[in-house]
């Protein structure tokens, strides 16, 4: 009645203010074909639109378009009595939106990675995975470019350089691409680079040792502390680094189980296995009992036997099967080596 009666007095002082507020409100809360005219102004921007006029104009149908606007006001959002009109700003926000969608099949065109790597970044939970009202999986562009981002800032590698990709990383060290990736993202690699010829994942470059070290392993009780593995192998420090250095065993670091400190683990299984087949001087010691160094060594060199290393404070290291031919000589000739 209101509004009828401001339509038809049109003489009356005072009354425009009255019919702005109201015209006003009906604009801001109704919508409003363009072109319309309210209480005696022309309309040419509504403030509000039609689910219909918003559904053809971009594209979306009902279900999924209403979907959307859930996403962008879910606290007051009432699913049981949806609006019926779009305001302005949601439609501006809907085609943002829009233009951010990406299906799951072009997400590497975006990070820079195939197919399956970016389905095992979304099951790891490192890339938030969004679902229409059709149960339909899509992601958004802003998430991925987010997500890749920390690499496009990486200085450019070398001309030849010592880092290798995160596929080369993920076979040396027997981790997964997205568990070296996440290292990489919540550590500061002083190796990572990129190349230029790449971009993203592919792009990525690191030192498998620098990640190796960093990455955080569940600690497995037989596996022995990098002391009780120079002491098993009766070695020095130096010979415990070149070892590791040189692949012949393997380091991880990982949190002790009382203390919640990081402390670093030798795989006892590589221990094993290069006790089978090599030796060390100072093992050999031990086989013959308490003589020299340079008793032993110049006994198994009047054999034929030579160490594989014995340099730069490096312990004398054989071949296994040497060293016991040499023990067994010497046993047989009864050489006295003491």
């Amino acid at each position: 009645m209101l509004f009828l009666w401001l339509s038809r007095e049109g003489s009356i002082s005072g009354i425009e203010p009255i019919r702005k507020i109201v015209r006003d409100f009906v604009i801001e809360n109704y919508p409003v074909v363009t072109g319309t005219a309210i209480l005696g102004h022309r309309v040419d921007q509504p403030a509000c639109f039609t689910l219909g006029k918003v559904e053809k104009e971009l594209g979306l149908r009902q279900e999924r378009l209403i979907h959307m606007l859930s996403e962008l006001s879910p606290i007051s959002w009432d699913a049981a009595n949806p609006p019926t009109y779009v305001t302005r700003d949601q439609v501006q926000l809907l085609r943002g939106r829009i233009g951010d969608i990406v299906p799951l099949v072009r997400a590497g065109q975006i990070i820079g990675c195939s197919y399956h790597f970016v389905t095992t970044f979304i099951a790891a939970g490192m890339i938030k995975r969004r679902r229409d009202a059709a149960n339909k999986t899509y992601l958004y562009r802003s998430d991925l470019e987010a997500f890749v981002k920390p690499v496009n800032e990486l200085p450019l590698a070398a001309e030849n350089p010592t880092q290798v990709s995160i596929y080369d990383v993920s076979r040396s060290i027997k981790r997964s691409v997205s568990q070296i990736y996440e290292c990489f993202l919540k550590n500061r690699l002083s190796s990572a680079c990129r190349m230029s010829e790449k971009f993203g994942i592919d792009a990525l470059l690191l030192d498998p040792d620098e990640v190796r070290d960093m990455l955080v392993l569940p600690h497995q009780e037989s596996d022995l502390r990098l002391f009780e593995a120079t002491r098993r192998l009766r070695i020095n420090t130096r010979t415990l680094q070149f070892l590791i250095k040189a692949g012949y065993l393997r380091v991880y670091k990982a949190a002790n189980p009382n203390t919640k400190t990081f402390r670093h683990y030798i795989k006892v299984d590589d221990v094993r296995k290069f006790e089978r087949n090599f030796s060390t001087l100072g093992s050999l010691r031990d086989e013959f009992g308490q003589i020299s160094h340079g008793g032993i060594c110049a006994k198994i060199r009047v054999l034929g036997i030579h160490p594989i290393y014995a340099k730069d404070g490096i312990s004398t290291i054989y071949h296994r099967k040497d060293a016991e031919r040499a023990i067994r000589t010497i046993e047989a000739k009864n050489m006295n080596i003491r």
